[in-house]
């Protein structure tokens, strides 16, 4: 799904991913523990972005073959191989 949100500061997009990897609500801990999960969330939040500028980097200096596929595409079926895990 392409987000529509196009402008989106990165205070915001870091904020939405965040939100995305928290596990469970805030309701469900008590102050330690949403501590620790945050600080989980951050790092899940940190994996993600980190894959992403290695894909870039490498897409940027042309070493990347996505042997016909937009990088869209290409992400696409990385989620869909990730769901199949």
């Amino acid at each position: 799904m392409v987000n529509k949100k196009n402008n989106m500061k990165a205070k915001d997009k870091a904020n939405e991913l965040g939100n995305k990897l928290y596990q469970g609500s805030v309701f469900d801990y008590d102050k330690e523990e949403h501590v620790g999960e945050k600080k989980k969330a951050k790092k899940r939040a940190h994996v993600c972005i980190d894959v992403f500028i290695d894909f870039l980097h490498r897409q940027t200096d042309k070493q990347t073959k996505l042997k016909g596929v937009t990088p869209l595409e290409y992400w696409e079926q990385v989620k869909e191989e990730v769901h199949n895990l």
